[in-house]
């Protein structure tokens, strides 16, 4: 047993100085702030020393910890974010992701689409006005329970293409969709229910 367990913890050692120097890495790439590579790296830890990293991509469990880092401290992510810099894609990144919080027992948050109007704002150049206007519509989606069970991007994303019309800067439903990362489709399910429940007339 005592050489089992220490075959074991040079495993996880060797496993761990690996995936530190990958979250090196990625911190890098993704602009991390210390905080969220250490809080990121405390995760890995976790999971390694409860030895659920042995069998499973280390990259995919790795952008899952920085993925659950980021949703902790509420910064607005998706997994589309982290898919450019990862070899590894995306389902897997989400079976790794759902694992942690099974196995750490963590309760999250659905994010709130208005954390994503700032960002999106700014890959669009919308002006301050539409992006305060997008914020408004949303907390009437959300008055009107419209926005229950629906992913935050593309809630985010149809205010903005609502909110820009009103304002004068209209962007394409297709700028609007690569900008928030979900599809026109999207986009034009979600624009369409909160016009008709808020009865707003636009010509789009």
């Amino acid at each position: 047993k005592w050489h089992v367990r220490t075959r074991t913890n040079k495993s996880i050692d060797r496993n761990l100085a690996y995936a530190m120097n990958e979250l090196d890495r990625f911190s890098s790439q993704l602009s991390l702030s210390r905080e969220l590579k250490e809080s990121a790296a405390h995760i890995y830890r976790k999971m390694a020393h409860k030895n659920l990293i042995r069998g499973r991509s280390i990259e995919a469990m790795l952008i899952a910890s920085i993925y659950l880092s980021c949703r902790l401290n509420n910064i607005p992510k998706t997994l589309d974010d982290f898919t450019e810099f990862a070899l590894v894609d995306k389902k897997k990144i989400a079976r790794c992701y759902r694992l942690i919080l099974t196995e750490l027992k963590i309760n999250i948050q659905v994010s709130s689409p208005i954390n994503f109007i700032p960002r999106f704002c700014a890959e669009l150049n919308l002006s301050g006005r539409t992006q305060n206007r997008a914020a408004e519509l949303l907390k009437l989606a959300k008055k009107y329970h419209l926005t229950a069970g629906k992913a935050p991007t593309g809630l985010a994303g149809a205010a903005l293409y609502v909110a820009a019309i009103q304002e004068g800067e209209r962007r394409t439903q297709k700028e609007i969709s690569l900008a928030a990362g979900v599809t026109e489709a999207t986009i034009r399910n979600r624009y369409k229910e909160i016009v008709n429940h808020l009865r707003f007339n636009l010509n789009p």
